[in-house]
């Protein structure tokens, strides 16, 4: 991951976080839709405190693959006790509604590193028209799938 990349994710997650105290859907209205490549952001905070950081670089393939890069899910303090999870989402052609398509967790503490991954790939036999990631905390919460997410430019 660039360093550039690496700070910028770093100073937002920081700067949103600690405006929130209440679960909400950061991004949205913030993030939209773009037919091309490139980052997408969430998160969740958690009633009490505690949270969940999750972001990726949306790298399309084909109209049915999609590949995320710099995977990035971060338990975010005050710690609550809980695992802090990435969603990979997709939207497929004729469906209104967000698919889960494989998760990733940070099993650590909200002190300890973040889990990161180089990339994860998801196929389908089916035209893919949207991708994204969703911050959540086990057994807590998520947020909204789509307020930030990556169009598939190959139609």
């Amino acid at each position: 991951m660039g360093t550039l990349r690496k700070a910028r994710r770093a100073a937002v997650g920081m700067a949103l976080a600690s405006l929130i105290t209440t679960p909400v859907v950061l991004g949205a209205g913030m993030g939209s839709a773009a037919a091309v490549d490139g980052d997408v952001y969430s998160h969740y905070t958690a009633m009490g405190g505690g949270g969940s950081t999750a972001t990726a670089y949306v790298n399309w393939s084909s109209s049915t693959k999609v590949v995320w890069q710099d995977i990035y899910v971060n338990d975010t303090c005050p710690g609550d006790g809980h695992v802090a999870i990435l969603k990979f989402q997709v939207r497929y052609e004729g469906d209104s509604g967000w698919t889960t398509v494989g998760t990733r967790r940070d099993e650590g503490t909200c002190e300890s590193a973040p889990y990161t991954e180089s990339s994860a790939s998801w196929s389908s036999s089916r035209r893919i028209n949207d991708a994204t990631v969703v911050a959540c905390v086990e057994s807590v919460g998520c947020a909204a799938a789509g307020s930030d997410y990556r169009d598939n430019p190959y139609w």
